[in-house]
């Protein structure tokens, strides 16, 4: 048994990036830090160990034949979607994004074709009206740790089969980058709250502009008081560090957490402030 990860110098390239080499010592496991899973390094390296399985979680690369060779079973991956639907990338923030009320983690086998392979589990679970990007990786989590917990004694006993996924049903998500996480303040404040929701740490952030400086909001919400009417962008009202901000179809959007990009001291927001619409 071995942990392949992400070498440490990789890691500023990723905002949820784990030291699995510290965990794999933590459980005196044999571990290879690489920059892909594909390279002929770690191939070699995987094939060695002579595995039955090669289980992949939270890897952003898809695992060739050449690799899933090693493996004398083959090779199991997580998904966190319900498969077929939100095969691809970037799907935790796609879920909060979409507005889903429900969701799902998937363990199926792994094929050349991006999640696509045989369900071996499956697990739904709620998507809170206020879920933010931590509280479904946490879900997502409980649902590994117990699905993985009632397929491993299937895996030591034999052949397991799982059910074919139905290609009608299947769906895609586009790949994300940080710049998807900028404002625009003209969205209606649903939108915006999603996208601030959806983008929190670990991940970069949803962001503005104000004067040519950056500004991160952390945290937010739909304003349901009093009315404001204002420019989209506009500061309107500023208690303590909460700024409330005009946006599409007549809304606002309460920041309640945020911070300046470039780490100097903070600005205080002011009233009649606007933010940049677009670029």
């Amino acid at each position: 048994m071995g942990l392949v990860g992400l070498e440490a110098t990789r890691a500023a390239r990723h905002s949820d990036f784990i030291d699995m080499g510290a965990r794999a010592a933590d459980h005196g496991l044999p571990f290879l830090g690489v920059v892909s899973a594909n390279s002929d390094d770690a191939v070699a390296w995987v094939q060695a160990l002579d595995p039955d399985w090669i289980i992949v979680v939270g890897w952003s690369e898809i695992c060739r034949a050449q690799l899933l060779s090693k493996a004398r079973r083959g090779g199991i991956g997580y998904h966190p979607a319900p498969l077929p639907a939100l095969r691809g990338r970037a799907v935790l923030a796609w879920t909060i994004l979409l507005g889903l009320t429900e969701t799902a983690g998937t363990l199926f086998t792994l094929e050349a074709t991006v999640d696509s392979g045989a369900i071996l589990a499956q697990q739904r679970f709620a998507v809170d009206p206020r879920e933010t990007l931590p509280s479904l990786m946490q879900k997502h989590m409980q649902a590994l740790a117990q699905m993985w917990a009632d397929l491993l004694p299937r895996l030591s006993h034999g052949p397991v089969t799982g059910v074919v996924q139905d290609e009608a049903q299947a769906s895609y998500c586009a790949r994300r980058v940080a710049d998807d996480g900028r404002i625009d303040w003209r969205a209606d404040a649903r939108s915006i709250d999603r996208l601030v929701r959806s983008v929190t740490a670990p991940y970069p952030g949803a962001f503005t502009g104000l004067d040519d400086r950056k500004l991160i909001v952390w945290e937010a919400e739909v304003w349901d008081g009093p009315r404001h009417f204002g420019l989209p962008g506009q500061v309107v009202e500023t208690k303590s560090t909460e700024v409330l901000v005009t946006c599409g179809s007549g809304g606002a959007i309460l920041m309640r957490r945020w911070d300046w990009a470039d780490g100097a001291e903070p600005q205080r927001l002011r009233v009649n402030d606007r933010f940049e619409v677009s670029r």
